[in-house]
């Protein structure tokens, strides 16, 4: 069922561009390097630029199923093969134990079921319309990993613009039951570092009637994001990573055979060494 409604989808081209998650031929670092683009791009043409780095809290238990089921209908999945997914969701109870004590039985009227093949697939068609809730920002998705990013030449029209457009945002989240977690969600001003912002504290971005935080950089997908693209952050997160497996390799290295010291390597410090360093790699 998963591979038919997949290949359904992407023969229609119903899944937004945008969407890296769970799909084919899409990566994380597929997903990094257009925003990287995007903001190389606008840093370029001496723009500036807003991302907003969402964190939503549980977004695969907090799915409505009629909510869910009625996005299925609307992007083609209907009759027998509409009610087959009703039937998939619907008619599931949990409890909860411990020790000597049970719950009784509750029926589970939210989320996908947990680990699962069709969650995934199922999810990304919750929040595949995402996008339409604005014709002004810019998203990015990885699954639930959901980042915005607006640009300009001036930077008080952007964050006039960010508030604005996030008040959007913030009514799909409502409509679709997605819950925001503010005290982690955070935004950088991209620029070029010889682009000088102000520190104006009037100048805020507020999501949910809160404001968030202005950081200097920021992990995304992995890889650290610094307000100017320089890459020393995240160069100095590989380099710190490694430092340590690199001195216990060496002292291990007259105790275990060649083969054995290559397996350690090839787990503990090469995949921080390859991995986006198409991205980050020519810092320094």
């Amino acid at each position: 069922m998963h591979t038919r409604l997949y290949t359904f989808l992407e023969l229609n081209g119903t899944l937004y561009n945008n969407q890296f998650g769970f799909r084919k031929n899409h990566s994380t670092t597929h997903a990094i390097l257009e925003v990287v683009d995007k903001l190389s791009e606008a840093i370029d043409k001496r723009n500036i630029s807003i991302g907003v780095f969402l964190d939503l809290s549980k977004a695969f238990d907090t799915i409505k199923h009629d909510i869910l089921l009625n996005k299925l209908n609307h992007y083609g999945i209907r009759g027998t093969a509409l009610e087959w997914f009703r039937s998939y969701l619907t008619g599931r109870s949990h409890l909860v134990t411990y020790l000597k004590a049970r719950s009784d039985l509750a029926p589970i009227l939210f989320g996908v079921p947990q680990g699962s093949i069709l969650g995934p697939l199922l999810f990304l068609i919750y929040i595949n319309d995402i996008n339409n809730c604005t014709d002004k920002l810019l998203f990015y998705l990885f699954a639930d990993d959901t980042t915005v990013f607006i640009t300009s030449n001036s930077e008080l029209d952007l964050y006039t613009q960010m508030n604005s457009e996030l008040l959007h945002l913030t009514t799909w989240f409502n409509a679709n039951s997605q819950s925001l977690n503010t005290k982690k969600t955070n935004y950088i001003v991209f620029s070029s570092f010889r682009k000088k912002i102000t520190e104006d504290p009037n100048q805020i971005i507020i999501l949910n009637n809160i404001p968030i935080k202005r950081v200097a950089q920021t992990k995304f997908l992995g890889i650290i994001l610094d307000e100017h693209l320089k890459w020393h952050p995240h160069i100095n997160l590989v380099q710190n990573k490694i430092a340590k497996s690199i001195g216990i390799i060496k002292r291990l290295k007259n105790v275990l055979p060649s083969q054995t010291l290559k397996t350690l390597y090839n787990t503990f410090i090469a995949p921080y060494l390859s991995y986006g360093t198409i991205i980050w790699a020519g810092g320094y």
